[in-house]
Protein backbone atom coordinates (compact mmCIF):
# COMPACT_ATOMS: atom_id res chain seq x y z
CA UNK A 1 0.00 0.00 0.00
CA UNK A 2 1.73 3.40 -1.08
CA UNK A 3 2.04 5.95 1.56
CA UNK A 4 -0.11 9.03 0.59
CA UNK A 5 -0.63 11.39 3.59
CA UNK A 6 1.96 13.61 5.52
CA UNK A 7 1.26 12.54 8.93
CA UNK A 8 2.34 9.21 8.03
CA UNK A 9 5.53 10.38 7.13
CA UNK A 10 6.02 13.06 9.72
CA UNK A 11 7.49 10.79 12.77
CA UNK A 12 9.62 8.87 10.21
CA UNK A 13 11.18 12.11 9.49
CA UNK A 14 11.69 12.88 12.82
CA UNK A 15 13.64 9.53 13.49
CA UNK A 16 15.56 10.32 10.12
CA UNK A 17 16.48 13.50 11.38
CA UNK A 18 17.49 12.29 15.06
CA UNK A 19 20.14 9.80 12.81
CA UNK A 20 21.57 13.27 10.99
CA UNK A 21 21.74 15.15 14.29
CA UNK A 22 24.33 11.97 15.00
CA UNK A 23 25.94 12.17 11.78
CA UNK A 24 24.28 8.50 11.33
CA UNK A 25 23.90 8.74 7.63
CA UNK A 26 23.95 5.14 6.91
CA UNK A 27 20.95 4.43 9.07
CA UNK A 28 18.85 8.00 8.10
CA UNK A 29 19.02 5.90 4.43
CA UNK A 30 18.48 2.70 6.07
CA UNK A 31 15.51 4.29 7.30
CA UNK A 32 14.58 5.97 3.95
CA UNK A 33 14.62 2.67 2.45
CA UNK A 34 12.55 0.68 4.95
CA UNK A 35 9.96 2.77 5.89
CA UNK A 36 8.83 5.28 2.57
CA UNK A 37 10.88 3.56 -0.47
CA UNK A 38 9.95 0.10 -0.11
CA UNK A 39 6.14 1.15 0.88
CA UNK A 40 5.74 2.86 -2.36
CA UNK A 41 5.61 6.64 -1.38
CA UNK A 42 3.31 9.14 -3.70
CA UNK A 43 5.70 11.35 -5.54
CA UNK A 44 4.25 14.45 -3.64
CA UNK A 45 5.07 12.50 -0.11
CA UNK A 46 8.89 12.00 -1.92
CA UNK A 47 9.04 15.48 -2.10
CA UNK A 48 8.05 16.67 1.23
CA UNK A 49 10.07 13.88 3.01
CA UNK A 50 13.14 14.85 0.72
CA UNK A 51 12.96 18.82 1.42
CA UNK A 52 12.56 18.19 5.67
CA UNK A 53 15.09 15.70 5.16
CA UNK A 54 17.58 17.12 3.37
CA UNK A 55 17.39 20.51 4.86
CA UNK A 56 18.60 19.08 7.78
CA UNK A 57 21.21 17.30 5.99
CA UNK A 58 24.87 19.60 5.91
CA UNK A 59 25.63 20.66 2.68
CA UNK A 60 28.82 18.84 2.09
CA UNK A 61 27.59 15.56 2.67
CA UNK A 62 24.34 15.94 0.65
CA UNK A 63 25.80 14.41 -2.43
CA UNK A 64 27.24 11.47 -0.77
CA UNK A 65 23.89 10.88 0.65
CA UNK A 66 22.42 11.46 -2.63
CA UNK A 67 24.69 8.73 -4.49
CA UNK A 68 23.85 6.65 -1.42
CA UNK A 69 20.39 6.60 -2.29
CA UNK A 70 20.61 6.34 -5.77
CA UNK A 71 22.39 3.04 -5.26
CA UNK A 72 19.53 1.33 -3.52
CA UNK A 73 18.07 1.58 -7.20
CA UNK A 74 14.53 2.46 -5.91
CA UNK A 75 12.46 4.41 -8.19
CA UNK A 76 11.38 6.55 -5.20
CA UNK A 77 15.10 6.89 -4.89
CA UNK A 78 15.31 8.82 -7.89
CA UNK A 79 12.94 11.15 -7.24
CA UNK A 80 14.24 11.60 -3.84
CA UNK A 81 17.53 12.52 -5.69
CA UNK A 82 16.28 14.51 -8.00
CA UNK A 83 14.53 16.79 -5.85
CA UNK A 84 17.50 17.15 -3.65
CA UNK A 85 19.61 17.44 -6.52
CA UNK A 86 16.77 20.41 -7.48
CA UNK A 87 17.15 22.43 -4.29
CA UNK A 88 20.92 22.93 -4.00
CA UNK A 89 20.55 24.29 -8.17
CA UNK A 90 20.44 27.88 -6.66
CA UNK A 91 23.43 27.79 -4.55
CA UNK A 92 25.48 25.37 -6.50
CA UNK A 93 24.63 26.01 -10.30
Amino acid sequence: MAISKKNTVNPIIESMTIFVDEEDYYGCIALLHKEILLKRAKPTILEYTTRELFSAIPECVQIAVCDKINNLNEMGGSVVTGIALQMRLGEHF
